[in-house]
């Protein structure tokens, strides 16, 4: 059996995962994009990892950068999810009308976000059309009492919280 992309999509729909936007920026350059391949790598170093494609804005701040933050989207966000995800083109201003705030490494922080890290780029690996970005977590920041959104068979999904 051939595995070509559109077979790879139908399996990888079955993979229910968090959501997440990646921003960077560089001085007055802010930029942000929906990622779903959000992953820890270490505890100790604190690494994690995201995999942006290389013909995006987000990329080339990140590169230019070296240095991004990752929001991790709550349940009522999933507005957010659609606008950073192709909702407001890669080519326009995808942060204007978003509350954020600058993070220490000039990296555009979501508001109302279930948690967020800001991270330095510690290694980079090619991967096809995309590059694997390994951040070094420098500072984090939650929300508590939130909800996680979640992307599963080409649709958001929420959690219920168990009275238990």
């Amino acid at each position: 059996m051939t595995v070509g992309p559109t077979e790879l999509r139908s399996v990888l729909r079955l993979w229910a995962s968090g959501i997440t936007v990646v921003t960077a920026g560089r001085g007055q350059m802010l930029h942000g994009m929906t990622v779903s391949s959000f992953s820890s790598v270490s505890l100790d170093p604190p690494l994690i990892s995201v995999n942006i494609e290389r013909r995006t804005r987000t990329y080339v701040l990140m590169t230019e950068a070296g240095a991004f933050a990752v929001s991790i989207l709550a349940s009522d966000q999933q507005d957010l999810a659609r606008h950073f995800g192709g909702g407001v083109p890669d080519s326009e201003s995808r942060l204007e009308g978003v509350p954020y705030r600058l993070g220490k490494n000039g990296s555009p922080l979501l508001e109302g976000c279930l948690a967020s890290v800001e991270c330095r780029v510690h290694a980079t690996l090619p991967a096809g059309t995309h590059t694997v970005f390994v951040g070094e977590v420098t500072s984090w920041d939650t929300s508590h009492g939130k909800l996680p959104l979640m992307y599963w068979q080409r649709d958001f999904r929420l959690i219920e919280e168990n009275a238990d």
